[in-house]
């Protein structure tokens, strides 16, 4: 280091040596001396100058610069722009990280960003480039217009996109309720022409045309509809709004009944020809169509009618989607999760007493009406009568929801569809849809949730039917054994898995005598518990950078917590590259008012030879100690 440099560190005037380094044209030195000195706006605005946008954004978020954090964002490549705008969400600068998930195309965690930044019609406008998203679009558009119900900007983009999916009368609801001296307003009496037009209220219509001859009357020379859709009307009553979606078996078509007012759902059988799947096919819509007629149940997706020469089944449009739409927004509430279930267990408790076996749950079958009630759907692969018929998981699809005894090839019973409610409830939970069995314990995702929820779920999951409930009703009785709370916090803490034991087994642990997690064979570290151990533990373990020592659950009954295994492999000094790297993975640390202080004895290599930090169960470090620590081990030659 330059000697003028060095006097000026040794002086603790770390800002006039960054800018002495600037000046004298070393600007890696310059920014580690910034960043030492918590001048991240320096250290931020030299890595920006000289093409470090990642670290500029980093350097940015921690110095609270908008500034300088959207200047750095236009440079970033796009591969980097979801961890910088996960980086800016967890530092709570949502406009900033929406930005960022633009950019990377995460059109989802977008919308979720400005939802939080309470931006409503940038959240609906990235809600709408989600394949599916208009409902969730329309939501934020309606949550924003109770907060603030004057802006005419958002109603006049909620009312398209209402007229845009036939919702016309709810469309008028809200351009009526943009004002005369609104910029929307021209194009808001626009919309009204249309949809006064389509509604068939023809006076209503003439005062908006008479309007728009004040107010714009190049307007009247085309007057198209915004909408080019055509209304198509199928056997005599049902107007087609929008071909929904399709299978290899089956079209959805959403459409409004002109008989009822009511919206409705075509499935339209399409057949796969003369095949032995095209017949099986053929076989479990029939099937389908014999046990809805035979079921009615409030939870049950209703038959509302049946055209044979399609042949086609008439059902009641569910406006709120599925449960696996819900569950990709995150873990639902345990009290509302708890709510589905029970209500899917009193539809099938109906349905095993007709002698009908589900044996498909899984989130897609699971619909929402518009005030949230949930159906039970898709009876294609039940069985009246024969509940003991075998079905492969080919046909049937999702395996992760199966159970036990259908995977392996035996037939499906009541208690098979026991199964998979908690298999539901484990997803709703968790969030994790994938695979179920590798779903974390609900009680490492809810902080109000225990070891006695976990081992109701354990019940429904038992590997053998025996072990399970005796029936639906039975399932239900026990889960409202417990109170499920309703608040959701989301616990990214230590996971509690019930039925899982530590076994000493040092012939598998290759650096030294320790401790197995026998039903995943993980080698672990057991610390005794405390209340600061444990404090500390929920803040490690909600910390994403995978430089940290893992913390995996907390054995209640043997009041220990346990660790990812640690080797005996001591770092002794670090680089000025590794410092960097330990500092960007402590800030996340340290945004959650915590430190390690303990850094001097908590460095090691994993076996790989990669850098990681041990956890600490002290309450009692402080962000200035870890860097002090720091400090002193770049100060001691290697070993």
């Amino acid at each position: 280091m330059d000697p003028a440099i060095q006097a000026l560190v040794d002086a603790q005037q770390l800002d006039s040596a960054g800018l002495l380094a600037e000046q004298r044209g070393q600007p890696a030195l310059a920014i580690e001396l910034f960043e030492r000195a918590c001048a991240f706006d320096r250290a931020s605005k030299i890595a920006l100058a000289t093409g470090d946008a990642k670290r500029a954004a980093a350097f940015a978020l921690r110095a609270g610069d908008e500034g300088l954090f959207k200047q750095a964002l236009a440079s970033l490549e796009t591969s980097d722009c979801a961890k910088v705008a996960a980086d800016a969400e967890r530092a709570r600068f949502f406009t900033g990280a929406a930005s960022a998930y633009e950019r990377a195309e995460a059109w989802a965690a977008a919308a979720g960003a400005w939802e939080s930044a309470r931006n409503w019609g940038e959240a609906a406008r990235c809600y709408e480039r989600v394949e599916g998203g208009a409902l969730a679009a329309a939501k934020a558009l309606e949550t924003g217009l109770r907060h603030e119900p004057a802006r005419a900007d958002w109603l006049l983009l909620l009312s398209r996109m209402l007229v845009s999916h036939g919702k016309f009368e709810n469309a008028m609801k809200y351009l009526q309720r943009i004002p005369h001296d609104a910029n929307e307003y021209v194009e808001s009496v626009k919309l009204i022409y249309h949809v006064t037009k389509a509604l068939g209220l023809v006076h209503a219509s003439h005062e908006a045309e008479a309007t728009l001859r004040k107010l714009s009357p190049e307007f009247l020379e085309n007057v198209a509809p915004p909408s080019s859709r055509v209304a198509e009307l199928l056997f005599g009553r049902y107007e087609l709004i929008a071909q929904w979606a399709t299978t290899p078996t089956a079209r959805i078509l959403r459409c409004r009944d002109r008989t009822s007012g009511q919206e409705v759902a075509l499935k339209w059988f399409r057949p796969l020809g003369l095949s032995a799947d095209g017949r099986g096919a053929a076989a479990r819509f029939e099937r389908e169509i014999r046990t809805l007629e035979s079921l009615r149940h409030p939870h049950i997706v209703q038959l509302i009618d049946y055209h044979d020469s399609g042949p086609v089944m008439v059902l009641p449009w569910m406006a709120g989607g599925t449960l696996g739409d819900l569950i990709e927004r995150g873990p639902i509430a345990p009290s509302r999760a708890v709510e589905i279930a029970t209500a899917l267990l009193d539809a099938l408790g109906e349905a095993h007493r007709l002698g009908i076996v589900h044996r498909d749950l899984k989130p897609s079958n699971v619909l929402f009406d518009d005030v949230g009630t949930p159906h039970l759907a898709d009876f294609g692969v039940a069985h009246m009568g024969d509940a003991s018929i075998t079905m492969t998981a080919a046909i049937i699809g999702t395996v992760g929801f199966m159970s036990p005894e259908q995977r392996s090839g035996m037939p499906a019973s009541p208690k098979s569809d026991l199964y998979g409610v908690g298999a539901l409830l484990v997803a709703m939970l968790t969030g994790e849809q994938e695979d179920i069995a590798r779903a974390p314990a609900a009680s490492a995702c809810h902080r109000n949730l225990t070891h006695a929820h976990d081992a109701l779920l354990t019940t429904l999951l038992a590997a053998s039917p025996r072990e399970r409930p005796d029936d639906a009703y039975a399932a239900k009785s026990m889960l409202l054994t417990v109170e499920w709370p309703s608040l959701l916090e989301v616990a990214r803490g230590p996971r509690e898995l019930p039925n899982r034991n530590v076994a000493p087994n040092s012939a598998r642990d290759r650096l030294s005598a320790g401790n197995v997690d026998t039903f995943t064979g993980t080698l672990v570290d057991a610390v005794p518990l405390s209340p600061d151990v444990l404090a500390c533990a929920r803040t490690f373990a909600q910390v994403r950078d995978r430089m940290f020592q893992a913390v995996l659950r907390v054995d209640s009954a043997r009041n220990e917590l346990w660790l990812e295994k640690r080797t005996t492999i001591q770092v002794e000094a670090i680089t000025h590259q590794e410092r960097s790297l330990i500092v960007e993975a402590l800030d996340d640390l340290w945004t959650r008012s915590h430190a390690h202080g303990q850094l001097a004895q908590g460095l090691y290599r994993d076996v790989n030879g990669h850098l990681r930090i041990a956890f600490s169960g002290s309450a009692n470090g402080t962000k200035k100690g870890d860097l002090d620590a720091l400090e002193s081990i770049m100060t001691k030659p290697p070993a």
